[in-house]
């Protein structure tokens, strides 16, 4: 069981998981051995994200800093994702069920929480270090997600034109605008 201080520790680090248009779209509550993450509607963009997926995987992120915040603090957890059909804002529960000795690769994990940040200045036009997409899958097949490299230039023709038509689109929704208004700043000196 973790006390109220643990808990903290774990929720200042899941919070610090990425969300569209840093809506923060979830709410933790702790209770001995448990930690509920909820989805919170009240964050809804419904002219950005009207089906909510966005917002969901945000709060999955949140849970999955949750999880890597409790490894690096000693703590052995278990995942129920979706555990109430009744309940869809429920997301997941953590549950602590023992103590973890915590590795080097734990340690890793819960210091990159803490440096993540939002950069949106474009991305370096420089090739990827050697070995870093094999390492990248081998990490993401650990937890059967897939990586898609656009390689090709027609790929990167077919995908830039997409991104663009999306980009007009949105632009021509007022509604969309307007959520985009409210929930970001344009200051580029303060970090999102």
């Amino acid at each position: 069981m973790l006390d109220a201080d643990r808990w903290t520790q774990v929720v200042e680090r899941a919070v610090r998981a990425p969300s569209i248009h840093n809506t923060q779209p979830w709410s933790f509550h702790a209770d001995g051995d448990r930690l509920e993450v909820r989805h919170d509607p009240s964050r809804a963009l419904p002219a950005t994200d009207p089906t909510g997926r966005q917002q969901v995987l945000s709060v999955g992120v949140a849970v999955e800093f949750a999880v890597v915040a409790l490894a690096a603090l000693g703590a052995a957890a278990e995942l129920d994702v979706l555990p109430d059909p009744a309940d869809p804002e429920l997301i997941a529960v953590v549950r602590v069920t023992g103590e973890h000795r915590p590795s080097d690769a734990d340690q890793r994990a819960a210091e990159a929480i803490e440096q993540r940040h939002t950069d949106r200045a474009r991305f370096l036009e420089q090739p990827l270090p050697d070995g870093l997409v094999e390492r990248l899958e081998r990490a993401l097949g650990r937890d059967g997600v897939w990586l898609k490299l656009i390689g090709r230039s027609e790929e990167e023709t077919a995908v830039a034109t997409l991104l663009s038509e999306a980009e007009q689109s949105e632009q021509r929704d007022p509604a969309y605008l307007e959520e985009l208004r409210a929930w970001t700043r344009t200051d580029a000196a303060r970090p999102t």
